[in-house]
């Protein structure tokens, strides 16, 4: 096994995320490193383009997201000779426990997401690694939630979900957004 760390930061000072812009060019080298080996791990930067990053490389057998307390740290991709689809894995660790989650594209492309016809009694926002690693439709089928649309990354279910991987929060009332009615329940304007 060989392991690259490419510098992620150019001449300048500045942080870049392309393989292309890394120092030294991992896709410059990929066919000089194989000569040497059947399996290399490469870390990237967290702001790496997954599916840029898979098109690119071509052998990824599998990638690991690493999140500590929400916040991505890590993703590295595992690269080997005539690999099995890949499998990601979502890994977000916590002081007293850690998420893992792990599927294969071709697992979600195959998963039915369910949509929400209203916000419930509950809302889940999914912890960064999965966001990253895109198991969006997935989730539904987890955890028996619904999304809240096609293109929101958020959740909602009429149960408490308490093993959910990411931010749970009990919906206390909705509102419509209408300038007027939150000005009056949110005078301060800061909302998240």
């Amino acid at each position: 096994l060989i392991f690259i760390d490419p510098a992620r930061r150019n001449p300048q000072g500045k942080k870049v995320a392309a393989f292309e812009d890394c120092s030294p060019n991992l896709l410059d080298n990929l066919e000089l490193i194989f000569a040497h080996t059947d399996r290399l791990l490469v870390k990237a930067s967290p702001m790496i383009d997954l599916h840029l990053a898979m098109k690119q490389l071509q052998q990824v057998a599998e990638i690991h997201i690493v999140a500590v307390k929400g916040e991505c740290k890590e993703v590295l991709f595992l690269l080997q000779d005539a690999p099995d689809p890949c499998t990601i894995h979502c890994v977000d660790i916590h002081p007293n426990h850690t998420f893992h989650n792990c599927f294969t594209l071709e697992e979600e492309q195959a998963a039915t997401p369910l949509f929400a016809q209203q916000i419930e009694a509950y809302l889940y926002e999914p912890h960064t690694a999965l966001m990253k690693g895109g198991a969006y439709h997935s989730l539904c089928q987890w955890y028996n939630v619904q999304k809240l649309a096609p293109s929101s990354h958020l959740y909602t279910s009429s149960r408490l979900i308490p093993d959910f991987p990411g931010r749970i929060f009990a919906v206390e009332s909705t509102l419509s957004l209408k300038t007027k009615e939150v000005a009056r329940l949110i005078p301060d304007k800061k909302i998240h």
